[in-house]
């Protein structure tokens, strides 16, 4: 199944996978911003390329597969660092493809945001 876009607005896409997972992009001017990556077995990257042409960030929003299934598509990507255990007990069961997953605690959110 391919992914269904809708445009919320200039700035906001929402992506659905096939099991309605939501993945939401935010298109800035320098850099855009990714949340949640789904589960669906379509890749996500070439849509989300597809979609902005600045570079961009991933930020899961927790660690459970729906959220981080398609992780192992990118190199890096950014979670809670409260949601740490919950996302290396789901990451057995999905791809990561070694990816660098960067936990950054309440503080730190505001720094990684800032890009944009």
């Amino acid at each position: 199944m391919s992914y269904q876009i809708n445009k919320i607005n200039k700035e906001i896409i929402q992506i659905l996978d096939e099991y309605y997972d939501c993945i939401y992009v935010i298109k800035g001017e320098k850099k855009s911003l990714v949340i949640d990556l789904g589960m669906d077995n379509a890749r996500i990257k070439p849509v989300i390329e597809y979609l902005v042409n600045t570079p961009y960030d991933i930020i899961c929003t927790h660690g459970h597969f729906d959220h981080v299934g398609r992780s192992g598509e990118f190199d890096k990507i950014y979670m809670s660092l409260l949601d740490k255990d919950v996302y290396l007990d789901n990451y057995k069961i999905i791809d990561t493809n070694n990816t660098k997953l960067s936990f950054i605690d309440d503080l730190n959110i505001y720094n990684v945001l800032d890009k944009y």
